[in-house]
């Protein structure tokens, strides 16, 4: 059968099309599946690591107060012979019941102590062991069975002694069921030897329930949780199994190959096993006593996103192929020649390269496909980047933005919602003036050394970022009032300064804290209190910080709203604002002023008097002004009276009367500020800076 060259065209261009579709959304399911699996490794891992964290922190302590009491049993005894005096094991004893209870603190995971002597040396009596049934009593002494009682084959009842023994070292002990304390116990033991003989042995027990009770809650996605295991892979432990589940009752999870899955503590890497017919990816992470910490959750629900962004893709694709379609069916024989273009792009993207740019020739069918295509091309290829780029850093400081600052401070509170913590709000004191005098660059340059200075001093260990403007927020993690009080205290004391024409300029902040979990019980509350702590500061004066307290809530910000210019403006007379030195520069006019000497705007003003104080003043008072000012420079903070003349463009000059008076200012140094009123000669002043009366 004869087909037309159309018939022709519509079949390459649909093939073409095709192609570059298949292309397309073959790069864009694997870049979908390759981030999301990244991010949600990171993200698994990142949740072991932080519980792991939590736990370790626990058996450490553990270890050290086994290893202390160990150490005070060596100490005392000087000789293994010592112990075989009843007296002298029975001293031991007290002392170190003090040392462990000393030890042992608010430690309510600590469930029994002990110090079992050598039987070859002391015999079965004189033993400390002391138990807690319950994380509100207190220990009391209990009898311990002789470990010569047991048979060699009760291995489980017995090994609290035997194992570290053998082992010549300290020893965690796996989870076992304790008959002495009915509960299930994990064990930390040291034994204390003296010139080579056996003495004793000290150990510490652990409610392992009440441990396992700590992850049991926590949630990954919808029906993904945490278990503990044993580096075999032969024992699962969880919450409401705390025995732990053996090889033969499904302990061992099974790879999707068939094989037993065991914990590689070393990879960051996620593993996929199924169990019950559904697959699961894992995480995990070493505890110090030699098990692991595991985190699991679906594949389905770990890539539920994922799977909707490929069907709302291949969905994209289609339609992209339809609208295609039509517009190859109207390809007239001159397209012909452009198709080339098409299919060298198809090959170039199904490569994985997206910087293609197909010549966009005339406004007719093709000359639009390839618009179109170019169009596709750059929103997926920005997408992509999109998915990659998983931004939440301000783009001046380096530091969090306001999503970042909202993430990680809610990360971290839902993450220990016990530990306490403190928000600083913090903001740059009159900042608006470094931006109006030394332009927008200068001031971007005070923020970034801002917020270096803040990385410098609390970087190990807040969360530090910029909400916007000159505000900044630092969340100090596992910190109370106290601690960052002083830490504050100490930041406010460093010179923090930027360079303006190879000039340094220096700059203050103010900064209001508040503490969490009390008395800021969420979140939202601790970043109330802590603006509201900050606005505390700046009503008293800026420069300086301070703790929420309840009675700031009732605090009038309204006068923060006022501002130099606006006080200028309706402030009866001119304000003049200019630096203490020999040209006078002038760093602020009132737009009364501007008025006075009758020019239109600031630009004229500053034109008119060459934007120093000797270019206002008329040229018959210049010399006694200049006299009066120099006796103003050797009394700072004195203000005395003046009357002179100022230039005019319409008049000759204006009579004027003023008052100044000379201040350090932080940011320009020494500087006049100056109240300015026209002399009617109705004006009844002080002698003014000459001596007479005017």
């Amino acid at each position: 059968m004869r087909r037309s060259i159309k018939t022709k065209i519509l079949m390459l261009c649909l093939s073409a099309m095709a192609a570059l579709a298949i292309a397309l959304g073959g790069v864009s399911i694997l870049s979908i599946n390759r981030l999301t699996g990244q991010h949600e490794a990171e993200n698994m891992n990142r949740i072991a690591e932080i519980h792991r964290e939590t736990i370790n922190q626990h058996l450490i302590q553990t270890e050290d107060i086994a290893h202390f009491v160990a150490g005070s049993v060596g100490s005392r005894v000087k000789n293994p012979l010592y112990i075989q005096d009843q007296v002298v094991r029975r001293q031991l004893c007290r002392d170190i019941q003090e040392t462990f209870t000393d030890a042992i603190g608010e430690d309510t995971t600590v469930c029994a102590y002990y110090l079992y002597y050598a039987e070859d040396l002391a015999g079965t009596k004189d033993n400390l062991y002391m138990v807690r049934e319950r994380e509100s009593d207190s220990f009391s002494a209990k009898e311990r069975k002789p470990v010569s009682s047991y048979a060699a084959s009760e291995t489980e009842q017995a090994k609290w002694y035997r194992e570290p023994v053998k082992e010549g070292r300290a020893v965690w002990l796996d989870p076992h069921y304790s008959e002495e304390q009915q509960r299930y116990l994990i064990s930390y033991v040291v034994p204390v030897f003296k010139d080579d003989t056996l003495i004793a042995v000290v150990g510490v027990d652990l409610d392992f329930e009440k441990m396992m009770q700590w992850f049991s809650d926590i949630r990954i996605y919808s029906s993904g949780f945490c278990y503990l295991s044993n580096l075999s892979g032969t024992i699962h432990y969880r919450a409401d199994i705390p025995g732990g589940i053996s090889a033969d009752h499904n302990g061992r999870m099974k790879l999707s190959t068939g094989q037993l899955w065991v914990p590689n503590t070393d990879s960051h890497e996620l593993v996929r096993y199924r169990l019950d017919g559904r697959e699961y990816d894992v995480a995990s992470s070493m505890l110090r006593n030699n098990m692991a910490f595991m985190v699991i959750a679906p594949v389905q629900e770990i890539y539920e996103q994922a799977y909707l962004n490929i069907a709302q893709m291949v969905l994209l694709f289609l339609l992209i192929l339809g609208i295609f379609a039509v517009i190859s069916y109207k390809i007239t024989q001159r397209m012909t020649r452009h198709l080339n273009h098409i299919t060298e792009a198809a090959h170039a993207i199904a490569d994985g390269s997206f910087d293609i740019h197909l010549p966009e020739t005339g406004n007719d069918e093709i000359g639009e496909l390839s618009r179109a295509l170019n169009h596709t091309t750059r929103e997926l290829k920005e997408s992509i980047q999109e998915m990659e780029r998983m931004t939440f850093q301000d783009a001046l400081t380096g530091l969090y933005n306001r999503l970042g600052i909202d993430r990680y401070t809610k990360e971290w509170i839902e993450a220990h919602p016990e530990s306490p913590a403190v928000l600083m709000s913090l903001d740059l004191d009159d900042f608006k003036f470094i931006n109006d005098l030394y332009g927008h660059s200068v001031g971007d340059a005070a923020l970034r050394s801002l917020a270096n200075s803040l990385l410098e001093s609390f970087g190990q260990n807040g969360i530090l970022g910029r909400n916007g403007g000159d505000e900044f927020v630092v969340l100090l993690t596992n910190t109370r009032e106290s601690e960052a009080t002083d830490q504050i205290r100490s930041f406010m004391k460093k010179s923090k300064g930027f360079w303006v024409n190879g000039e340094e300029k220096t700059f203050t902040i103010s900064v209001g804290y508040a503490s969490y979990p009390k008395p800021a019980e969420t979140r939202n509350m601790l970043f109330h209190q802590a603006d509201e702590a900050l606005y505390a500061v700046k009503l008293k004066g800026k420069n300086n910080f301070g703790p929420y307290r309840a009675d700031q809530e009732t605090l009038n910000r309204s006068h923060l709203g006022f501002n130099l210019k606006d006080i200028g403006r309706y402030l009866p007379g001119a304000i003049l604002v200019y630096k203490a030195e020999e040209e006078g520069r002038i760093l602020f006019a009132s737009d009364e002023l501007v008025r006075m000497t009758g020019c239109r705007d600031m630009d004229e003003f500053m034109e008119f008097t060459g934007g120093s104080f000797g270019g206002l003043v008329a040229e018959a008072d210049s010399g006694r002004m200049g006299a009066f000012i120099q006796k103003q420079l050797s009394q700072e903070g004195s203000s005395e009276y003046a009357r002179y003349h100022i230039r005019c463009r319409q008049e000759p000059y204006v009579a004027v009367a003023s008052r100044g008076r000379l201040v350090r200012n932080p940011i320009y140094g020494m500087v006049f500020y100056v109240s300015i009123l026209e002399d009617n000669g109705q004006w009844n002043g002080e002698k003014n800076g000459d001596g007479n009366n005017e």
